[in-house]
C-alpha cells in the first residue's frame, strides 16, 4: 500500500525547493523489496538504483525537489526559453538516488517507477516551474491591513513593509485609485476579509471566537489573546475555518523558530515548508488559490 499514489508539489520558483514524502506498507506477511529509479529520461547523478525494504511496518520515500537559480541554454532550442537544471534526491533509510533533467518553466507530471518481484508500478509528483518573469519583483508584507474599530477624532497608523525582491533596481510609486462605486462593489464581491480579533473578550488574556465568526470557526486547546487576536505559545491546538471561494489567505502576525504548524486544506496536509520555518513577524500566507468555487475548510494545527 502506498499512500499517496501521487504528491503535487505545488508552484517551484527558481532558488527554491519543494519536498514530498510516500509512505509504504505491505499488509501481507514477510517483507517486500523495491527498487527506485529515476523518472524517464532522467539522468542519474548519485546511485542507478534506490533499493528500500517494505513490511507491515510503514517505510518512507522521501522526496527533494530543486530548481536552481541560474538557467541554461538547451541544445537545439531555438525559442530562446531559458531552462533550469532540476533536481530530484529521493532517500529513504539513510540511502539517496540523486536525478537531474533540463527543464523549462511550465507544468510537470512525472512518473517514478517501483520496481518489485511482483512487477512495476508507478508513482507520480506534479509540479509547476515558475518563469523568472512571473515572479513578482515587489513584496508587500502585509498587503492588507487591519484597522479594527476606529474611534471617531482618533488617528490610526499602520506600517507596510516594502521589498525589493528582483535583482534589478525596482522603480514604483503610489496612485491613489479613481472613486469609482461600480468597480468598487464588484471587488468587493470577488474578494471577502474576515478579521479574527475579538474587541469584547469577557476576560482579558483568553480569546473567545467574535459572535459574527461563530459559525464558521472552531477552535480546540489553549489559545491565549494579544490585542484581540488569536494567540497560541506552543500549546498544542487547532483552528478550524470554514469559507466560500476558490482560495484564501491568512495574515499571520509572528511565528516563532521552534514553533510547529500544520495546515490543511478540506482536511489535505499541504507542503508549506519554507513559508511556516523559522521566525518572523506580520506575513500574508496564501493558502490556496483557483479552487472550486464553493465550501471549503482550512485547519491550522498547532504542535
Amino acid at each position: 500500500m502506498i499512500l499517496p499514489r501521487e504528491i503535487d508539489l505545488g508552484s517551484i520558483k527558481p532558488g527554491a525547493t519543494a519536498f514530498g514524502d510516500f509512505r509504504m506498507s505491505d499488509l501481507a506477511p514477510g517483507a517486500v523489496e523495491y527498487s527506485v529509479s529515476c523518472p524517464d529520461d532522467w539522468d542519474v547523478v548519485s546511485g542507478k538504483l534506490l533499493r528500500m525494504t517494505v513490511s507491515s511496518e510503514p517505510a518512507s520515500l522521501r522526496l527533494e525537489l530543486t530548481i536552481p537559480d541560474m538557467t541554461e541554454n538547451m541544445r537545439g532550442d531555438k525559442s530562446k526559453m531559458p531552462a533550469y537544471q532540476a533536481r530530484m534526491k529521493m532517500e529513504t533509510a539513510g540511502k539517496e538516488l540523486v536525478c537531474k533533467k533540463s527543464l523549462k518553466a511550465g507544468q510537470y507530471r512525472k512518473a517514478i517507477p517501483l520496481t518489485s518481484i511482483g512487477g512495476q508500478k508507478n508513482i507520480f509528483v506534479d509540479f509547476r516551474i515558475q518563469a523568472q518573469q512571473e515572479i513578482p519583483s515587489i513584496h508587500l508584507n502585509p498587503q492588507r491591513l487591519d484597522l479594527g474599530v476606529q474611534l471617531s477624532g482618533k488617528t490610526l497608523s499602520k506600517k507596510i513593509e516594502l521589498t525589493n525582491k528582483s535583482r534589478d533596481k525596482l522603480q514604483w510609486s503610489i496612485l491613489m485609485p479613481e472613486a469609482n462605486p461600480k468597480e468598487l462593489n464588484r471587488e468587493l464581491l470577488k474578494e471577502r476579509y474576515f478579521s479574527f480579533q475579538n474587541e469584547e473578550l469577557p476576560e482579558p488574556g483568553k480569546y473567545v471566537i467574535p459572535e459574527h465568526l461563530k459559525e464558521a470557526m472552531e477552535l480546540s486547546g489553549k489559545w491565549t489573546e494579544k490585542n484581540g487576536y488569536p494567540l497560541n505559545k506552543g500549546n498544542v491546538g487547532a483552528m478550524k475555518f470554514r469559507f466560500q471561494g476558490t482560495g484564501i489567505s491568512v495574515f499571520l502576525q509572528s511565528h516563532t523558530e521552534d514553533g510547529s504548524c500544520s495546515i490543511y486544506l478540506d482536511e489535505v496536509l499541504l507542503n508549506l515548508p519554507d513559508e511556516l520555518s523559522g521566525q518572523w513577524e506580520k506575513k500574508e500566507l496564501l493558502i490556496a488559490e483557483g479552487l472550486p468555487d464553493g465550501p471549503h475548510t482550512m485547519t491550522l494545527l498547532i504542535r
